[in-house]
């Protein structure tokens, strides 16, 4: 599978569930944030040392595992489709 196609399955699996369960009316942020990480349009990482502000990252507001605090980082095609035209 070339990387547009599983970029554009990971958006329909995401897009999907929040479908499916918009029917029942209950969606919550949870919700839409396990989705967009099973479908990975976010990437979890462990990092000692929580993101920039520049970067295109969140991090828990919590940490865990020790002195770690899990990120994460939006998908690549997430990524390039908020960049404006000319840029990379």
């Amino acid at each position: 599978m070339t990387d547009e196609r599983a970029e554009r399955a990971a958006l329909i699996q995401f897009a999907t569930k929040i479908i499916e369960a918009g029917r029942d009316g209950d969606v919550g942020v949870e919700d839409v944030h396990e989705w967009a990480t099973e479908a990975g349009l976010l990437i979890p990482e462990q990092r000692v040392v929580p993101c920039d502000d520049g970067e295109a990252c969140v991090c828990a507001e919590y940490t865990d595992e020790g002195d770690t605090v899990t990120c994460y980082r939006l998908c690549a095609a997430l990524l390039r489709a908020g960049t404006p035209e000319g840029e990379t």
